[in-house]
């Protein structure tokens, strides 16, 4: 009897549920699939809003090289058309956003005078931007005008110091000084060098910062619906190239009857809207590094698919390049990395 006491009285050892830890090891397999699965999809989304944006960007630079060069001459009809047909692209997405959520930030066309007027100075810049855009590279190769466009970056520095007073750090200011050595390096080197097509460039590429400095203005009267203010910047730009033809382009008038080409003009077009849509699914899916990472991308591959395609750039040439491409990548990290501190350094801090 004592001994079944003790028995009885003994601390009893834990029994393990088996069903229980198998539930819950299965469940903790199953959340990690999920989160995998999560993870891999969004990393192939990433990946694909990168690709759309490389390739739609990229095909726009070669597509207009050939047509004004080889096809249709008419520089500021061809942008005339190229923004008509961008705003049709808006006007159907528009409507096809009454009836598909994904489109419905897209608003329907419309236009208020008043409305134009008071962002007239930002839509004059905006104008400015696409059409010496496109002068710019039917005077210059495809490789060496990635070259004068990046002098957007010490045009960013200048602007900023003059116009907002914003001091810049020693180290963005060094990978400034070498965009601008990348930049006399390449004009050196540039066998087809064209004054012309550099001085548009260089406005464009100025217009590009001043741009970026003064769009907020605009945003804010458009209570920050960027579609809106592209919306009305590609109207203003539609009245504002319609003076412009009839004085350098009237010889297109009546004389010019290609359906080839008026059917990669209209390739042109939709592109260029194409364009603004994957720049802002870019910025909405991606962080401002891999932003910076697929503008570098973006003009490797150019400057590479240039190379392949047209005459190999001389040595020059490709060291004023390759100074261009990883001065503008360094500059936009630093210029992020300094950005974020001081967002952090801005923020309430709360006392323990």
């Amino acid at each position: 009897r004592m001994e079944e006491d003790a028995v009885a009285e003994s601390p009893q050892l834990p029994v393990h549920n088996t069903t229980l830890t198998s539930d819950a090891t299965h469940t903790r397999s199953q959340q990690q699939q999920i989160a995998a699965n999560l993870a891999y999809r969004e990393t192939l989304k990433t990946g694909g809003v990168v690709a759309f944006y490389l390739f739609v960007s990229i095909s726009l630079i070669f597509l207009n090289k050939e047509i004004l060069e080889e096809e249709f001459p008419y520089p500021f009809m061809f942008t005339w058309l190229q923004q008509v047909i961008s705003l049709g692209c808006f006007a159907a997405v528009g409507q096809l956003g009454k009836s598909w959520a994904p489109a419905s930030v897209f608003p329907p066309i419309e236009f208020d005078p008043f409305l134009l007027q008071k962002i007239a100075p930002v839509a004059f810049i905006y104008f400015v931007l696409t059409t010496f855009n496109n002068l710019c590279i039917e005077y210059v190769d495809v490789a060496y005008y990635q070259v004068v466009r990046s002098l957007t970056v010490p045009f960013t520095v200048f602007l900023s110091y003059f116009l907002n007073r914003q001091r810049i750090s020693k180290d963005a200011l060094k990978m400034c000084i070498m965009v601008f050595a990348g930049f006399v390096l390449a004009s050196i080197g540039e066998m087809y060098f064209s004054i012309r097509g550099v001085f548009f460039g260089i406005v464009a590429s100025g217009c590009v910062s001043l741009y970026t400095l003064k769009v907020r203005g605009a945003m804010q009267i458009m209570e920050g619906n960027q579609w809106k203010l592209l919306m009305y910047h590609t109207i203003g730009s539609i009245i504002l190239l319609l003076p412009c033809i009839l004085l350098f382009d009237m010889e297109f008038i009546g004389k010019y009857r290609n359906w080839d080409t008026l059917f990669h003009i209209i390739i042109s077009g939709i592109l260029s809207f194409l364009v603004h849509v994957a720049v802002a699914l870019q910025l909405a899916q991606t962080s401002p590094l891999m932003n910076n990472i697929s503008g570098t991308m973006k003009a490797c591959l150019q400057t590479l698919l240039a190379v392949v395609f047209y005459i190999p750039p001389p040595f020059l040439n490709v060291v004023g390049i390759i100074l261009v491409i990883i001065g503008s990548f360094i500059y936009s990290n630093i210029r992020y990395s300094e950005m974020t501190r001081l967002n952090q350094a801005q923020l309430p801090t709360r006392n323990v």
